[in-house]
């Protein structure tokens, strides 16, 4: 589909997050304690699917109407080692095998929005792998590696839609490779 100039910057407006960071840090210290509360209040399920906020066409909710999410995290099945000095909700979180996709605003490490994805734990030789398009890369954080592909590259593209479908979907071949998953085993069958 090919999109006009406007209806393209109304799809991937411009997200200079030094122009909102204190907006940004606000909302993020906000939603921390309206996920506190939902802990606190709402009987645990498995990985912390209890606590999470939703996107609606009013804002966030607290509704479960699982229908988007900033977030989406893909399970292998198998268990994963417990890590080290890990806390309760990261023992949970990553207690099997996981890559997971995401949207970030940025931050001190990465100051800018992008579109990111990891492998956990991280299999030897995952940076490794070429991401596309050619504006991803791998950086660091946290003493592991995540796929990175900024907003602006994605929004400059000819279309940012199949721009960021072909990066999540090479960070995605790059994980499943190195952790060597069965995906296989994911396809459904027609009925």
């Amino acid at each position: 589909m090919n999109q006009t100039g406007f209806e393209k910057e109304m799809a991937f407006p411009p997200l200079p997050l030094s122009q909102w960071k204190p907006t940004k840090n606000t909302l993020h210290l906000y939603l921390q304690i309206v996920g506190k509360i939902r802990l606190a209040l709402f009987p645990p399920m498995n990985h912390w699917w209890n606590v999470a906020l939703y996107v609606s066409t009013r804002g966030l909710t607290t509704r479960p109407i699982p229908c988007f999410d900033l977030a989406l995290t893909r399970f292998s099945g198998k268990p994963a080692p417990v890590r080290e000095n890990a806390g309760t909700v990261e023992r949970e979180a990553y207690s099997q095998e996981v890559i997971s996709f995401g949207f970030w605003a940025g931050d001190d490490n990465i100051p800018a929005p992008a579109f990111y994805s990891y492998t956990a734990p991280e299999p030897k030789g995952l940076t490794e792998e070429k991401l596309q398009p050619e504006a991803a890369f791998w950086g660091e954080s946290n003493g592991s590696h995540l796929a990175l592909l900024m907003y602006d590259e994605a929004r400059k593209a000819k279309s940012p839609r199949e721009t960021i479908l072909q990066f999540l979907e090479s960070a995605y071949q790059a994980g499943t490779k190195r952790a060597d998953w069965d995906t296989k085993k994911f396809v459904l069958k027609p009925l």
